[in-house]
């Protein structure tokens, strides 16, 4: 993630052209994008690559984009016959501590990789 906070959206999608089974989405309630999202399958996972809600104080969907997003991917492995959801590479300790307390995650940390969030479907 850019140190200015946000992800470079134009580059994510560049990126992962032809990943296959690839879904992305955003999140809207009336005219304000609330959040934008961007995984694929691979490795018996989906995998979310890059997630991020409005971080405006005043987003009418505010403390509820993490949430909407990890049910359309969960929903979305299941129909795909996949056993976990991952989140790839997430961003800072804070994120970390959230995922795991509150959505049921756990930290996978291997050598030379880049860690990664998981849960099962």
């Amino acid at each position: 993630m850019p140190p200015e906070g946000g992800w470079d959206w134009p580059e994510v999608r560049r990126s992962v052209r032809n990943k296959p089974e690839l879904l992305h989405g955003a999140v809207w309630m009336d005219d304000r994008l609330c959040g934008l999202f961007v995984g694929w399958t691979g490795q018996g996972a989906f995998q979310i690559a890059a997630l991020e809600g409005d971080p405006r104080a005043d987003c009418p969907l505010k403390g509820c984009i993490l949430l909407i997003i990890l049910e359309t991917c969960s929903c979305y492995a299941q129909r795909l016959g996949l056993r976990e959801l991952r989140i790839l590479e997430p961003a800072n300790e804070k994120l970390i501590s959230l995922y795991e307390s509150s959505f049921g995650f756990r930290i996978v940390r291997k050598r030379n990789e880049p860690c990664y969030m998981v849960r099962e479907v």
